[in-house]
């Protein structure tokens, strides 16, 4: 049996893919694919990343991380079972360590992972959060200055953990067709990926800006709008 784990990171495209795997079940079912359905939350399989130790306001404390995991590998039967989360990205080592290994049991194992430009990721992460948390911060500078971005882009770290153990590690550069980059990966064809991609329009990103720089604060109907468009 094949396993692929997407592990993220976060910006670069995840829900995006899990979006397109949720919506796509039936038919990747149909290719040999299996994209468990069961306990996902925004179309991600998050409760199984909490559970091995991230911790998450809606982490579930029954959530029974090993059952759940075998039930998915039942119910994959001779398909590749595909599982994936942001999320693990943050799972400790050791907890990386126990999941591999119980994974490692029911075959071969591919963990797969995008990295995005720092740059681009930063401009993108501050975007995100000067939409969620108007007016926590002014600029991407003060961003920079107080998010604790080293934890997130310290990318050697996060290969060393998962690349460490009898799995195969595929690193991916982020790019605007990572959904059907990562389609092609697991062995999905015909998939369509048109409106699986929400890339913000540059229009909306201009107008995000002005208004942010303007007064650091944006209304509610504005961040409806531009979770519409915001990857």
């Amino acid at each position: 049996m094949r396993t692929i784990v997407h592990i993220g990171m976060h910006k670069a495209g995840s829900t995006s893919i899990q979006t397109a795997l949720y919506k796509n079940h039936d038919l990747l079912k149909e290719q040999g694919i299996f994209y468990p359905l069961e306990d996902t939350i925004w179309s991600g399989h998050h409760f199984l990343a909490w559970a091995l130790g991230v911790p998450h306001p809606r982490h579930r404390k029954e959530f029974d991380w090993e059952s759940s995991l075998s039930t998915y590998i039942e119910n994959a039967g001779d398909r590749t079972l595909v599982l994936s989360s942001e999320d693990f990205e943050l799972v400790p080592c050791d907890q990386v360590k126990v999941f591999l290994q119980r994974i490692s049991s029911f075959g071969t194992v591919d963990v797969i992972c995008y990295f995005r430009h720092p740059a681009d990721w930063i401009v993108s992460a501050f975007k995100w959060h000067a939409l969620k948390e108007a007016g926590r911060f002014h600029n991407v500078g003060h961003y920079m200055d107080n998010a604790n971005i080293e934890k997130w882009l310290d990318y050697g770290s996060k290969a060393d953990k998962w690349s460490q153990y009898k799995v195969k590690f595929t690193p991916r550069v982020y790019n605007k067709d990572v959904v059907g980059d990562f389609l092609s990966i697991v062995g999905a064809t015909g998939i369509d990926t048109k409106h699986a991609d929400n890339i913000s329009p540059l229009g909306i990103t201009a107008k995000i800006v002005a208004e942010i720089g303007r007064n650091h604060h944006v209304s509610q109907e504005f961040v409806r709008e531009f979770d519409k468009n915001i990857r």
